[in-house]
């Protein structure tokens, strides 16, 4: 098969994976009751997090998805273990589910969970995750930086968080979302903190930073964390988000900007995948961009961490942009035709600099560019 009809199907493949998605799930009148989450912290660094989800449905309905994210910064060394404990209550009574699918995801963890259900049903999911590697330990400190809600398809009423760790009077936790009116609310009890906020937008993110003594964890441990003491950093970091906020004259547009600028991104997060051409042998790279789909794409590609297990960056021969257009044709059905492809390079070289700009070292957003924009650059 040559690459080019090898790649037009893989994206017809994946398109359709999308689409099929979004009509399980999407088409279904419901919403969140309440989001409860609870993460233990322990001494190992692994940590225990449980997920409490009421849903509540106007129409009948053949599942939920459950995502956890491992978005934000994390040890390189983090881990989601398979299999969660899943227990299910519907209006009040305990239910096995019809089956439980793991769906690999490069930015954590989603379960499809098979439990049909009527208009009017409400349904509690409890999820018992098990976690390593979570914290970053510091000479002085542990440091959570953790977005655990990204992504999610409904929108949540109330969402709760209490993380546990030992009696620490020094720790420090704040929360942050960047499309939210307020700032979520975090009280300190004995052993932790919990954070409170009255509603969470569909596809809306949810962030966990704060520090523990390093004392509270197990002194034979390291990570990817650097020798330097943090604390101070932290300090500086999270005044220098509430001075920002605080001195503006507009504080939700104020907080809205500052976390779109560290990464909040309202935009569609690419994902790399590869190729190995079955003449040659040769493996490359490649990313996809759908017209009119405000995008974050790396600058120049590399193999990401999550993909290193199985290529490295020295295997990958090239890399290259495949640009693809959505459509529906005259019986409803929903697909993508291929608008063409570049090399991932050149394509960096001809894009407008006003249809781009830098959200961290290494990516960068891309605004939308419909079927004129793109067949431009492929001149």
């Amino acid at each position: 098969m040559k690459k080019g009809t090898f790649m037009m199907v893989s994206l017809l493949f994946l398109g359709s994976l999308f689409f099929s998605f979004h009509a399980w799930a999407d088409e279904i009148d419901s919403r969140i009751e309440r989001y409860d989450g609870k993460l233990e912290l322990h001494y190992d660094n692994t940590a225990t997090f449980t997920e409490e989800v009421t849903f509540v449905y106007d129409d009948p309905y053949n599942g939920q998805y459950i995502t956890l994210g491992r978005a934000g910064k994390v040890p390189k060394g983090f881990q989601i273990e398979s299999n969660p404990d899943v227990k299910i209550e519907t209006n009040g009574l305990a239910k096995e589910p019809q089956s439980v699918e793991d769906i690999p995801i490069e930015d954590g963890k989603k379960l499809k969970i098979y439990n049909k259900g009527n208009k009017g049903d409400r349904v509690k999911l409890t999820i018992t995750w098990k976690l390593k590697n979570l914290l970053f330990l510091y000479p002085d400190v542990a440091e959570l930086n953790w977005i655990p809600i990204s992504d999610w398809e409904v929108e949540m009423d109330r969402v709760s968080f209490i993380v546990t760790a030992q009696p620490d009077p020094s720790a420090r936790l704040v929360a942050h979302t960047g499309f939210f009116k307020k700032d979520p609310s975090v009280l300190q009890t004995k052993n932790g903190f919990e954070a409170t906020l009255d509603s969470l937008g569909k596809g809306h993110h949810f962030e966990l930073h704060g520090i523990w003594s390093r004392s509270l964890f197990s002194q034979t441990l390291a990570n990817d964390s650097n020798v330097t003491n943090r604390q101070a950093a932290f300090e500086k970091q999270e005044k220098e988000i509430i001075e920002k906020i605080v001195n503006s004259s507009d504080e939700i547009k104020e907080f809205s900007k500052f976390c779109e600028d560290i990464q909040y991104i309202d935009a569609y997060s690419a994902k790399q995948s590869f190729v190995e051409d079955t003449i040659t042998k040769e493996k490359w790279g490649y990313y996809v961009l759908t017209e009119n789909l405000r995008t974050v794409l790396p600058y120049k590609p590399n193999v990401e961490f999550f993909s290193m297990d199985y290529i490295k960056n020295e295997e990958v021969a090239f890399w290259k942009i495949f640009f693809c257009a959505y459509k529906v044709d005259e019986n409803g059905e929903e697909g993508f035709d291929k608008i063409g492809e570049s090399i991932y390079d050149d394509f960096i070289k001809k894009l407008p600099t006003d249809k781009y700009k830098f959200i961290d070292a290494s990516y960068i957003v891309v605004e939308p560019l419909n079927r004129d924009d793109i067949e431009k650059m492929l001149k």
